[in-house]
């Protein structure tokens, strides 16, 4: 009886595991799709009423949740370090500390850094634009890879935890 016990126990860790990486791929997806739109919210509000950066990631912080109002915070604060630290350096700091994102994901954030604040409105509006629209491209990316790899990834989960379980009875 306890080995039976046992191997329902393994079964359901390896359908735990393969749903705990299936929701690591919806996470994902919600990340970039709230970053896609707080990006497009800064371009347009930019855009039309020509508010000052700090103005617009303090908003951008307080109309989002989670890692995306922790990134644009994060830029609020570093505008207080500006004389000691440039504001490229506390946006690619706040960008690197955006979990689930992919390295091109991150560097494509990063070099948005390098543009605020330093050219004219008409050129800040048109690289947010530029990546705004590469983020709907990740998000179509990521949302296309959780429709073929979610589902398979809890059960291949399951699947491992009662073979496993199988071979241990």
């Amino acid at each position: 009886m306890l080995r039976f016990i046992g191997a329902a126990v393994i079964a359901v860790c390896g359908g735990a595991l393969g749903l705990y990486f299936s929701a690591a791929l919806k996470k994902r997806l919600l990340l970039i799709t709230e970053l896609e739109g707080a990006l497009n919210i800064v371009r347009e509000e930019l855009s039309a009423n020509l508010t000052p950066l700090p103005e617009l990631f303090a908003m951008a912080s307080r109309q989002n949740t989670g890692p995306v109002s922790e990134f644009f915070g994060s830029v609020v604060l570093g505008f207080d370090e500006i004389a000691e630290k440039p504001f490229y350096d506390t946006w690619q700091e706040a960008a690197n500390a955006l979990p689930c994102l992919t390295p091109s994901e991150k560097d494509t954030l990063c070099r948005l850094g390098r543009t605020l604040g330093r050219y004219n409105t008409e050129d800040q509006v048109q690289t947010l634009g530029t990546v705004a629209a590469r983020f709907a491209e990740f998000r179509r990316g990521a949302e296309t890879r959780l429709s073929k790899e979610g589902k398979s990834r809890t059960v291949l989960g399951l699947a491992s935890g009662i073979l496993l379980a199988i071979i241990l009875l």
